[in-house]
């Protein structure tokens, strides 16, 4: 597979970006190359066949900005593929949220713990001290 998608980037039918110094591909564009490439094969993969998107980067007297932004697909299926891909996102990203909650309902009970026990040491490091009688 690493060599038809290598050869599909040289000869321009699949674009690839890099982040970090890792290749890196949109992955709705991946599956409708593939969707063309193999028909029948890979049709229950969420495809991006016509995207308008862009990017804008710079620098102006000391400030930095970064944009960036798309344009809805124009046909029915590709919003519903990306529908579907945003569902599946805020999903994981719900469950994500509720595990962080219990690690954090876990955690309360130690945290007003350490809490207690740094406001203690900070008093008693406060207080003068004496010497005792010998």
């Amino acid at each position: 597979m690493r060599f038809h998608i290598q050869s599909a980037v040289e000869h321009r039918q699949l674009a690839e970006t890099s982040r970090g110094g890792t290749k890196q591909y949109v992955f709705g564009r991946l599956a409708a190359w593939a969707q063309d490439k193999w028909p029948r094969k890979y049709d229950d993969l969420p495809a991006i066949r016509e995207v308008n998107a862009g990017r804008m980067a710079g620098t102006l007297s000391g400030y930095r900005f970064k944009a960036s932004g798309f344009q809805i697909p124009g046909t029915l299926v590709e919003c519903q593929a990306q529908l579907q891909q945003a569902m599946l996102r805020i999903t994981t990203l719900e469950q994500d949220v509720i595990v962080a909650r219990e690690d954090a309902d876990r955690l309360r009970p130690d945290a007003e713990k350490w809490r207690d026990y740094c406001a203690t040491n900070r008093a008693s490091a406060r207080r003068p001290r004496t010497r005792g009688n010998r």
